[in-house]
């Protein structure tokens, strides 16, 4: 072989290494895990006294007067209100399922499949979110913060107590 051959075959091998030691390292930088957001869902509970909750074309609000809520002008069932607030309390943010806007619809946390849900105290707005399906697990669901893009799984059963007309929240006639 020419010393021109050896010296082409040098370089070239030089430039594998090269390449191959640069995918290795990419390939081994890891990257950030999405930071789970610490919400606290216990201090919405804390002297609630209305609920928005929109979900399409429906939209209703839950108003305690003085011990007792209400729906429409008609009395909430208490055992349902207790439970959601209940759930509320004990929800909990365990991950974050995705940080891609098209995912939204995916996990039902956008306008169109979500139910926005806001909670108020004394007249201030504590909190709000949108709740989006239940996990695959039912013991989950989805939730999407506003002015946050992810959507975060949480370990709760609020998907289920949200996703109902406003009739149901009516408390029925004893029989």
């Amino acid at each position: 072989m020419s010393d021109k051959t050896i010296k082409n075959l040098a370089i070239v091998l030089v430039v594998l290494v090269a390449v191959f030691g640069l995918a290795k390292v990419i390939t081994n930088i890891k990257q950030k895990p999405a930071e789970v957001k610490k919400y606290d869902f216990k201090a919405l509970t804390k002297d609630l006294d209305k609920i928005e909750v929109e979900k399409g074309k429906e939209k209703y609000t839950l108003e305690k007067k003085g011990d007792k809520w209400t729906i429409g002008g008609k009395k909430a069932d208490k055992t349902k209100v207790d439970a959601v607030v209940t759930a509320l309390g004990e929800a909990k943010i365990s991950e974050v399922a995705s940080e891609k806007e098209a995912d939204y619809s995916l996990y039902q946390v956008d306008n169109k499949a979500g139910t926005n849900v806001a909670f108020y105290s004394g007249g201030s707005k504590k909190g709000e979110f949108i709740i989006g399906k239940q996990g695959s697990d039912y013991q989950s669901f989805y939730l999407k913060l506003p002015d946050d893009k992810a959507v975060y799984t949480v370990v709760g059963n609020l998907s289920s107590s949200f996703n109902v007309k406003s009739s149901d929240w009516v408390e029925k006639a004893k029989k």
